[in-house]
């Protein structure tokens, strides 16, 4: 049987990646150069939830995992309408209403006019401060040059997902935990969690929501640490820029990571390539991988599945700094045992 967090991250897969829909999560907007003029500068805030507060069953923090596209922990937050681990009959039957969690001016959107697609709004609410929505289907006169207030109708949820998606932009914050920051797009390398500026009481009522254990409610997604395994890998030969960040480039990310819900538990996350591929957990006792150097040597990680039968090994992973910023990986599906030797199909993975 599968677990509640399995399914429910199965499903999400199934909606977001199934029906062809890469626009919502997947597309990354470059720097809003050509906005206009906002008149002021400094952190927006936000004085609507794009949900009404009942709709939403639960939020996720920063930081999902969910291969091929979320191989490298997202940076964006989930608002779910519906619950995928207790479904009930015609509960997608009905589209809420979402709406403007600011005010602004709408400098991208994406989607339009594909068919079986949803859409993705991006609007700037000062000179350095944007946010996002996603998997949503947007009103007609939600177009790119709009200006909207706060609390606005921007369209529906979508037919094709859950939950719709909420990603901030803050152009005054740089994320330090990139090694090689050429690899990320412009809202990653500047994303925070959106619930810091929602106004009070409405920042705590979504934190209440939020599925993640431990005080810090709002995730992490840069955990890259030069010299060491931590963070997230490219294989070898994949360009920097969009053809990185972009969903040719998906399946060719690895990360070494840490879970959304339960910050301590490792995660090893395979986009493709590999002959194992998906979200992994890690079985203990295992090397931490802030500890893994290039004089460590060959590390193995034996595999399970975090949504399930955690006990049970699934296959094992060989890992072997080469050096600070190289490294060879191979995985053995179904073996197990405590250790491998590297062959042919090993695969080698930079920053």
């Amino acid at each position: 049987m599968l677990s509640i967090d399995r399914f429910r991250r199965i499903i999400v897969a199934v909606f977001v990646f199934g029906s062809g829909m890469l626009t919502g999560c997947g597309e990354h907007a470059s720097d809003p150069a050509d906005v206009p003029d906002m008149g002021v500068s400094g952190p927006g805030s936000f004085t609507a939830v794009p949900l009404r507060t009942s709709e939403i069953l639960y939020a996720t923090p920063l930081g999902n995992l969910n291969p091929p596209g979320h191989t490298l922990p997202s940076d964006h937050v989930y608002f779910y309408w519906v619950d995928p681990d207790h479904r009930t009959t015609g509960d997608m039957s009905t589209m809420r209403t979402v709406y403007a969690p600011a005010g602004g001016y709408v400098f991208e959107v994406t989607g339009l006019g594909i068919p079986n697609t949803d859409h993705k709004v991006m609007v700037r609410t000062t000179n350095t401060f944007s946010y996002y929505l996603s998997h949503i289907l947007l009103d007609s006169n939600i177009t790119r040059g709009t200006t909207i207030r706060p609390g606005q109708r921007l369209g529906t949820t979508s037919p094709y997902s859950f939950a719709i998606d909420m990603g901030v932009i803050n152009d005054e914050v740089t994320l330090k935990g990139f090694a090689n920051p050429s690899r990320y797009p412009y809202q990653t390398l500047h994303a925070e969690s959106p619930y810091r500026y929602f106004v009070q009481p409405l920042r705590d009522s979504l934190y209440a929501i939020v599925r993640r254990t431990g005080a810090d409610k709002d995730g992490k997604i840069d955990f890259d640490i030069p010299g060491k395994l931590a963070g997230a890998w490219f294989l070898k030969g994949l360009p920097t820029g969009q053809a990185s960040a972009g969903p040719e480039g998906w399946p060719k990310h690895l990360a070494f990571v840490y879970d959304m819900i339960d910050p301590a538990a490792p995660r090893i996350s395979i986009g493709g390539i590999l002959s194992m591929r998906g979200v992994y957990g890690v079985i203990q006792p295992a090397p931490d991988f802030s500890s893994v150097t290039p004089s460590t040597g060959k590390v193995a990680f034996r595999l399970n599945s975090p949504f399930g039968f955690q006990h049970i090994s699934v296959g094992l992973m060989i890992v072997q700094m080469v050096s600070s910023d190289t490294i060879r990986v191979e995985t053995f599906p179904l073996l197990n045992a405590s250790t491998a030797d590297f062959d042919s199909a090993a695969s080698t993975y930079t920053r």
